[in-house]
């Protein structure tokens, strides 16, 4: 590393990442360094740095992620939607609650 490297990703990933959307990079130093950053990132490879022009050789772990191609304008957080009839595993617990208030209240 000598303070500097550069991850290419595989084609599995650069063939179903959006190009619109910047992925997100996380590092994790395995060995003692001054830290790292992630200095550019792209859907086909990231540039990893040490801080303050560190020339460590230190390994490190990364998780790359970003939007599928065609899914960029997708809703991050999608209301659950019940069917009718189906309960769900931990039941609904504000439901319980109020109809045990009702029934106090009678």
């Amino acid at each position: 590393m000598r303070g500097k490297a550069v991850v290419k990703l595989p084609e599995n990933f650069t063939l179903v990442a959006s190009t619109n959307v910047a992925p997100t990079v996380q590092v994790t130093a395995r060995g003692n360094c001054r830290g790292l950053f992630v200095a550019k990132s792209g859907v086909d490879k990231i540039e990893v740095q040490e801080f303050d022009n560190g020339e460590n050789n230190v390994a490190f772990d990364y998780l790359v992620q970003t939007v599928r191609k065609g899914y960029e304008n997708m809703p991050v957080i999608q209301d659950k939607k019940a069917e009718s009839g189906q309960s769900e595993i931990m039941g609904n617990p504000l439901k319980e609650r109020l109809e045990k208030l009702k029934k106090r209240g009678k």
